[in-house]
């Protein structure tokens, strides 16, 4: 169940960014007498958003994180293969009205268009670096 959670770091930046979603496990980053952070999951129907506590850090799934940034920027990501599941891609894409119309964040690479420079050999690596990215594309104010 692990994979499900964004890590840590990441986790970090979606609070900076104002993350406020109920989510059902969260960091505790005071001191607890190991020099480490204690990561505690509460049952799901006692899902909060810990972010408003100072030293709880919210601890989304990918698929929470993702949603949010959907539903929070118009931000959409895809991510696919090259069609032998050997290597896969991620492209991140921007609502520019309500008919789903899109505009592409990332500059295409290939004649295919559209996917984004960087190849990865796992489909929980090129999720990750989607989520790295959108986080930098709203950290700068590309949206």
């Amino acid at each position: 169940m692990n994979k499900e959670f964004i890590p840590y770091e990441q986790s970090v930046a979606l609070k900076e960014l104002g993350f406020d979603e109920p989510c059902f496990r969260y960091v505790y980053i005071g001191d607890t007498g190991n020099n480490c952070h204690h990561y505690i999951e509460v049952e799901p129907s006692k899902g909060e958003n810990f972010n408003v506590k100072p030293l709880c850090i919210s601890q989304p799934t990918f698929s929470q994180a993702f949603r949010w940034f959907r539903e929070k920027y118009g931000l959409k990501h895809d991510i696919d293969d090259d069609n032998v599941g050997t290597k896969f891609y991620y492209k991140i894409r921007s609502y520019t009205d309500k008919f789903d119309n899109y505009y592409d964040i990332i500059k295409p690479m290939r004649e295919e268009r559209d996917w984004s420079k960087i190849e990865f050999y796992s489909y929980e690596g090129a999720e990750l670096a989607c989520l790295i990215k959108l986080i930098e594309i709203v950290k700068e104010g590309k949206t």
